[in-house]
């Protein structure tokens, strides 16, 4: 979850066609026989179901700390899946917003100087307590000074942070995880490699999809929305970059990110640290 500065500040909803208004926006949206009628039923169908489970939880939780009926020794617990429900639900709802400003043109990227190593370096140390609770190696590479991008790092820091999510998610007990950053030919990549469960190659075609999840048991068995994906994968297209997966059942997967050279940062400029 996101607690800093909300990287939608400024920005202003997108607004109807000319000459219709709201209501009329919302009522053509709620007709049958509007073009992508289904895909909007779908996805508010995902959507109810993604808010509802944690706030079921919360409200179960809370439930039974008003009435009393909780040992003394178990309050702190239930206290803590409250405030990891709403912090769940938090980064739902933001993510949900960001992947509609994308959509309507309206998140555009404050870009500055940005150090792609040291933020790696930097999101890749906030995962050490989940990391070592499944004994996961994570490690870090670079052949060598990365030279800095024109990039919104905050942005920047969103999408690499889903991505470290998912790979530690989905990488078994005692499994590794391997970030390594590079620069050849003046592009800039960023490749998460890890040993988990790995991506069924008929679901590889949809894996950037909104709210989309992989058919295997072994997914379908932890938690999450199906969005963190889609969203790394549009906030890197707003840089001019890309992002690839490659990925075998039972062997693990490789997300490959890539900036473009022509945003690297000229010598001489000043830098700042990641955010």
């Amino acid at each position: 979850m996101r607690w800093g500065p909300a990287i939608r500040d400024g920005l202003q909803a997108p607004r109807c066609p000319a000459g219709a208004t709201e209501s009329d926006a919302a009522r053509r949206g709620r007709q049958p026989g509007t073009p992508g009628a289904p895909a909007q039923r779908e996805l508010l169908g995902h959507l109810a179901h993604e808010l509802k489970s944690p706030l079921h939880t919360i409200g179960a939780y809370a439930e039974m700390l008003q009435e009393g009926s909780v040992d003394p020794a178990a309050r702190n617990e239930f206290f803590a899946v409250i405030t990891s429900e709403s912090q769940r639900l938090a980064t739902l709802i933001d993510t949900l917003v960001d992947l509609s400003n994308i959509e309507a043109g309206a998140l555009v990227p404050q870009r500055g100087p940005v150090r792609i190593d040291a933020l790696v370096k930097e999101l890749v140390g906030t995962f050490d307590t989940a990391a070592r609770g499944k004994a996961i190696d994570v490690v870090v590479s670079s052949p060598g000074p990365i030279p800095a991008v024109l990039a919104d790092s905050q942005l920047l820091a969103v999408a690499l942070r889903n991505l470290l999510a998912n790979a530690i998610q989905y990488t078994p007990r005692g499994g590794r995880v391997e970030v390594r950053v590079g620069a050849a030919r003046g592009t800039i990549t960023v490749e998460i490699a890890d040993s988990g469960i790995g991506i069924h190659p008929d679901d590889r075609p949809q894996v950037f999809d909104k709210f989309f999840r992989g058919r295997a048991p072994e997914v379908r068995q932890q938690p999450g929305s199906g969005l963190g994906l889609a969203l790394a994968e549009r906030l890197v297209a707003l840089h001019g970059g890309g992002l690839e997966v490659e990925s075998a059942p039972g062997v693990g997967s490789t997300f490959r990110l890539t900036l473009p050279g022509e945003r690297a940062v000229p010598s001489g400029v000043e830098l700042r640290e990641a955010r």
